[in-house]
């Protein structure tokens, strides 16, 4: 099965559709250049991200990834949330599965609210075992804390009846090895 990215609370530079849609950007990502969080409650930007899915699905993808669901973090009013929650609903009726990545503070929303409503098939986390250190390039641990407060996320999403997916960057053997273990014992992939 092949899932495309699309990137619903990020816009990026190298996009042939950036210069027309710079105007709802918000703020710079950090740690990553040329990329800004967007006004997922702007129509327009509603309205792309519903035909991009719809061109994904006219070329045979089989599902959607949907990455920067954080932006609701960043900006957590109701216009982000019901933003987000539009965008879901307009990939739903393409009739692929969608994978939200990362996004804990808007999955965490659905559920409270009970808008996930089969708009969800599963959610991924970035770096619940490591971490990044965008300064100098180098991967580690994750920090205790970080982990346990995603451990105890994807039990909550994992309870809910949803899939769970986790990349991890720069993994060492050791890593791997617990990485592995741990998913095999909660049936993550």
């Amino acid at each position: 099965k092949v899932y495309s990215y699309l990137n619903i609370g990020a816009l990026e530079s190298f996009r042939e559709y950036y210069e027309a849609y710079r105007d709802l950007t918000l703020k710079p990502y950090d740690n990553w250049p040329g990329e800004f969080w967007v006004d997922a409650a702007d129509k327009r930007w509603q309205k792309l991200t519903g035909e991009l899915a719809k061109s994904y699905k006219e070329k045979g993808i089989d599902g959607l990834f949907l990455d920067n669901a954080d932006v609701y973090w960043h900006y957590p009013n109701q216009d982000v949330y019901e933003g987000l929650l539009l965008i879901l609903k307009s990939t739903k009726k393409f009739g692929m599965p969608v994978i939200i990545n990362g996004g804990d503070t808007f999955v965490r929303a659905m559920l409270e609210r009970d808008d996930m409503k089969d708009l969800v098939e599963g959610v991924n986390q970035e770096s619940v075992f490591t971490s990044i250190d965008f300064s100098d390039g180098s991967f580690g641990a994750c920090l205790a804390d970080d982990n346990n407060f995603y451990l105890a996320y994807l039990a909550q999403v994992k309870a809910e009846g949803l899939k769970v997916y986790l990349i991890e960057y720069g993994a060492d053997d050791a890593q791997r090895e617990i990485i592995n273990k741990y998913c095999s014992e909660q049936g993550y992939v």
